[in-house]
């Protein structure tokens, strides 16, 4: 055993050891300590300490992590005392004067007694030495150097006591600002704090590993220590950073004109941006965006406040007969008014020509220049076309319609003809509409073209086609989905239509059955200042959600709406003029922006009513910028998202980084995203609150970059070249939580190259998939330099087939179905097949086997099992069953009293389902109880669960036969007996669930769950009399009881049936 007092040096040098050569250390279960690098300011050129700090020092002995710091910014000067008790001291200070290592070199045995001086025997017997109290905080620390001895920016600190520390401060980090032109005046530059790696191979380490952050002393008793064993203590890093300041600020402008000197006119309203010198990480030069400006009516513009540096301007013309100016280099080290642009004027022609006969609509003019850039033009209705501003040079036109082969080449100024005679024409009758409106639209992609006439009359015709066996015909009119030829309202199901060379296509019919259509109505309403007022002329649309079908109407004059559709389930959305989608969400009016959350209409036999969406958005705005690494460049084009689970709010940076997002609610909490649309860059998150949070900045670029390139496995002996691999999706995973790192998947490019950037410290998870490819996989372990981590694919096995219509005759092929290939313990494969009924899956292990499955909307879902792929391709076809019948279920969720009074149920979840044939769909009942569920397949084991809520029971109807349309199933529940009571000890606002359960012994069964009002009062109602309900108390931060004052159920006292008087008090967890 070791005296704390006389051998502190004994367990300060082992528990250096421990952090410097990463020796074993015990898990210690105990909360999270956080280090905070502290947030400073100084000016340039002076010296700045940044205190380290740490929020709970209780039991702590060792402490090893790395400060990371900008060196093109900052010199660090070194580690400084900080608090009283804990004299910061070098240990090499308490070597002896010329140390003696027991275990000399090549020796790989850990030398502790370097570190140990204190050890009374040869050769340091005759030694002496201060002694520093048991608290004192010892440490080393390196600041990392490359090959030319320049710092890298990366400090490595390690430091441990003989006894544990007291306070908050461990130390202060000393730098010294540089006086250097990229230093942005007010701007903070980040200190991180990371946590360390080892790569050691005489302590055991053979790969980059984590040190612990924190250790403990060890165990002792009294003043003496048992163990030199010393637990980890589970710890956090939070970055700090310095704000410089300091820095002059000149101003720069000048005017800018039209002409080949500055007497030329003003270049009023044209946009002026500054971009200041930057070097990357290559140390090459770039300039980046500073500022905008516009330039006045006179010719001037200006900017002010920007530090010493070199700078351009550039000046985008809005004359197009003059250039876009670029400025020569700038040196800004005073003010500058002088930096005058002068847009010189474009050498440039027009080209042009006319068409004297055949100028049909679609008749386009293609222009191709010498080096074969090709431009495309419209033609007027007088036959006559002109070119833009064209750089000079020789020019030749083409007459483009369709697929057909351009006629020309002419020359500027020719007048030529255009035959459309021999075009085709698709011809038609529209029936049962009650009034021809609408549009009919034919499309072609192998014809590349696209007609579409107005209905005037029953009778259409699309004329000047050119010859093709793909057309899709549509046709929209006023209330109706649009209807596909011949009779679909999913396009993957359309009947394609030909149009052959020697005749027109006639008998492309359209006959409508109005009878059977329902109405949606409601209202669409806005606060107008003084109330809610109806919004007229406002588009509404009806989505239906299985066929994908799309209806729409606009609103009246007082914002109401009837959208006439078939029987079906719908979503009801309106789209604002800003861009802004509000769904129907609850009959009061109440919306939501997120699609997941949008209550479906059911319209079955009767108009759905109610329908209503308020679209008054809140006035509340969030503004921030996004800037990229430790200079601070601004981040255009990232997507800044505002959510809550009813609200969407959405924001884009501008080239200063720059955004606002409005709309947002006083007091509501919104999840708050950043997605930069440029560059590999994660997805950042970060909560707000409207109101009290105005601003969030986000930083992209401060981790490190993950890249490589994947590849093909070459099987083949001296097969060249390397085949690179497109398209294959990268996804990185936390292995702490299994999460997508920044929220997205990753691609690689053309040439096979990937790149996932701004990657945080961490051990992780590398995933690569590709539908042709085996999956790969590899742990990968990223500090804060970068990664490269190449990956070969290996082909592997697959299945091919054609999937079919059962008993068709000629053979139906089916596109867009669904083929699922899967094993266990694999990730399933997904495959549709083409418009010939094809499909195939790749990337499969040819040792195994696998089920596959193949599904279709409206068809019965066919299984194939234990089949094994071949690397030449296993066939698996699939013949699917035709439609199935389905039905609708429907009915009326009631209470009902011991009066035998009832009463209507709104706002209650119906959940239907079928083991059999694997169906759930799920609904809600309107303000009249009912509620109606469609395209349920016939079965004889439907299960139906009503959710009503408002502390009502919930039901479960199960075993219900679906056979007849409809099947009707009501549901009715008891307003029984009723269990009630308070509960005290946490706040008003506090989150307190109450769970009901029934019977005997350890494992009652559940009945339901309420939540308690800000009172501490709840209730259950409708349950059935009986004397072994138990209540189970649960909320956050308070620990949990059952009735009355029990640890668990089997103890948990048992309630009769009618008691108000269950009341339970929680006492805060200690």
């Amino acid at each position: 055993m070791y005296s704390c007092h006389k051998y502190a040096r004994v367990i300060l040098a082992a528990l250096l050891v421990l952090l410097l050569t990463a020796g074993s250390a015990l898990a210690l279960p105990a909360a999270v300590r956080t280090i905070t690098a502290a947030k400073a300011t100084g000016d340039v050129g002076t010296q700045v300490f940044v205190p380290i700090t740490i929020d709970n020092a209780a039991g702590v002995g060792g402490i090893a992590f790395t400060i990371k710091y900008d060196p093109a910014l900052f010199t660090f000067l070194g580690l400084e005392q900080a608090t009283a008790g804990w004299t910061i001291q070098n240990p090499e200070s308490f070597k002896a004067a010329d140390p003696i290592l027991k275990y000399p070199p090549p020796s790989n045995t850990i030398d502790a007694l370097y570190y140990n001086p204190y050890l009374k025997e040869a050769p340091y017997a005759d030694r002496t030495y201060t002694l520093a109290a048991n608290s004192t905080l010892f440490y080393q620390y390196n600041d990392m150097k490359d090959g030319q001895n320049n710092p890298i920016g990366q400090v490595l600190v390690a430091g441990a006591s003989a006894d544990s520390l007291t306070g908050t401060t461990l130390f202060k980090a000393n730098f010294q600002i540089k006086a250097v032109t990229s230093i942005i005046n007010g701007t903070m530059y980040p200190i991180q704090l990371l946590r360390t790696i080892i790569n050691n191979p005489a302590a055991g380490y053979t790969s980059d590993t984590f040190l612990p952050i924190l250790v403990g002393t060890g165990d002792k008793v009294g003043d003496v220590y048992t163990s030199t064993v010393f637990p980890v203590i589970p710890a956090q890093l939070v970055a700090g950073g310095i704000t410089v300041g300091g820095v002059s600020l000149y101003s720069l402008g000048g005017k800018a004109t039209y002409g080949a000197t500055l007497t030329g006119s003003p270049a009023a309203g044209c946009t002026v941006t500054l971009k200041k010198e930057t070097q990357t990480p290559t140390g090459s030069t770039v300039y980046i965006f500073n500022e905008q400006t516009t330039v006045s009516a006179a010719g001037q513009y200006g900017f002010s406040g920007k530090s010493a540096g070199n700078y351009k301007i550039f000046v985008q013309s809005l004359n197009p007969g003059y250039n876009d100016y670029e400025s020569a280099v700038i040196e800004l080290k005073a003010n500058k008014t002088d930096a005058d642009a002068v847009l010189a004027a474009k050498q440039t022609i027009r080209v042009g020509g006319t068409v004297t006969a055949g100028n049909i609509a679609g008749l386009l003019v293609k222009v191709v220049d010498g080096a074969g850039k090709v431009r495309t033009y419209g033609i007027g209705t007088d036959g006559k076309w002109t070119s833009d501003l064209l750089p000079q040079g020789t020019y030749q036109w083409y007459l483009v319609y369709g697929n057909l082969t351009p006629a020309g080449p002419y020359a500027d100024g020719d007048s030529q003809t255009f035959d459309p005679s021999t075009l085709k024409a698709i011809k038609g009758t529209i029936s049962g509409l009650s009034s021809i409106s609408g549009v009919v639209t034919a499309v072609s992609v192998t014809g590349k073209i696209q007609k579409t006439v107005n209905l005037t009359t029953a009778n259409y015709e699309i004329s000047y086609l050119v010859p093709a066996n793909d057309y899709i015909v549509s046709i929209v009119a006023p209330g109706l989905p649009v209807t596909y030829y011949n009779g679909k309202k999913d396009i993957s199901e359309a009947t394609k239509v030909i149009v052959a060379s020697t005749e027109d296509t006639t008998g492309i019919n359209f006959t409508f059955d109005t009878s059977t259509s329902k109405s949606i109505t409601g209202w669409i309403k806005e606060d107008s200042g003084s109330g809610l007022a109806g919004v007229p002329n406002i588009t509404v649309y009806g989505f239906e959600v299985n066929t994908f079908a799309m209806v729409q109407a606009a609103t009246d004059g007082s914002g109401n709406f009837n959208l006439t559709v078939d029987p079906g389930t719908y979503e009801v959305f309106v789209i604002k003029r800003n861009g802004k989608i509000f769904y129907f969400y609850n009959e009061n009016g109440t919306p939501t922006q997120s699609e997941f959350s949008a209550k479906l209409v059911t319209v079955s036999d009767t108009t759905v009513g109610s329908t209503n969406i308020d679209i008054t958005e809140c006035d509340l705005i969030l503004t921030g910028k996004v800037t990229k690494g430790v200079a601070a460049e601004p981040v255009s084009n990232a997507l800044i998202t505002a959510a809550t689970a009813t609200q969407r709010a959405l924001g884009v940076t501008g080239q200063d980084g720059r955004y606002s997002v409005g709309g947002l609610c006083n007091g509501t909490t919104y999840a708050v995203e950043m997605k930069p649309l440029t560059g590999n860059y994660p997805v950042q998150t970060a909560t707000i609150v409207a109101g009290t949070d105005t601003t969030k900045d986000f930083v992209i670029d401060t981790g490190a970059k993950l890249s490589g390139t994947v590849t093909e496995t070459v099987t083949e002996k001296d097969s060249s070249p390397v085949k690179n691999i497109a398209g294959a999706m990268i996804y990185l995973k936390d292995q702490d939580t299994g999460t997508l790192v920044g929220g997205r998947i990753y691609f690689s490019g053309s040439d096979g190259a990937y790149t996932i950037l701004d990657v945080k410290e961490g051990s992780y998870t590398l995933e690569v998939t590709h539908p042709d490819y085996k999956s790969y996989t590899v742990d990968l372990l990223i500090s804060s330099s970068n990664v490269t981590q190449d990956v070969t694919l290996e082909k592997g096995a697959h299945f091919k087939g054609t999937v079919t219509e059962a008993n068709s005759d000629p053979v139906k092929k089916l596109p867009g179905v669904t083929v699922i290939v899967s094993r266990t313990g694999a990730m399933s494969i997904y495959a549709v097949t083409n418009a010939d009924g094809l499909y195939s899956v790749y990337g499969l292990d040819a040792l195994q086997t696998y089920t596959l499955f193949a599904q279709k909307r409206g068809y019965e879902r066919k299984f194939e099992l234990n089949k094994a792929p071949s690397t030449d391709g296993t066939t698996v076809d699939f013949a699917l069953s035709p439609p199935a019948v389905v039905y609708k279920i429907n009915g009326a969720v009631t209470t009902k009293d011991s009066a035998n009074n009832t009463a209507a149920v709104s706002g209650a979840v119906v959940l239907v389902s079928s083991s059999s044939k694997n169906f759930f769909a799920a609904t809600a009942t309107g303000t009249n109880g009912a509620y109606e569920i469609a395209n349920l397949p016939g079965a004889t084991d439907y299960r139906l669960v009503v959710i009503a809520g408002g502390n009502l029971p919930t039901k479960v109807v199960p075993g219900i036969t679906v056979n007849t349309d409809p099947t009707v199933q009501d549901v009715e529940i008891s307003l029984g007996e009723t269990i009630g009571g308070k509960i005290t000890g946490p706040p008003a606002d506090a989150i307190v669930y109450v769970f009901l359960y029934k019977g005997s012994g350890e494992l009652p069964t559940y009945t339901g769950f309420t939540r308690a009002d800000g009172s501490g009062n709840y209730s259950f109602k409708g349950l059935t009399a009986g004397t072994d309900y138990k209540v189970l108390v649960v909320s956050a931060g308070y620990t949990s009881q059952w009735f009355s004052g029990k640890v668990t159920a089997g103890t948990a006292d048992e309630i009769t049936s009618g008691r108000t008087d269950v009341n339970l008090t929680l006492t805060a967890v200690q």
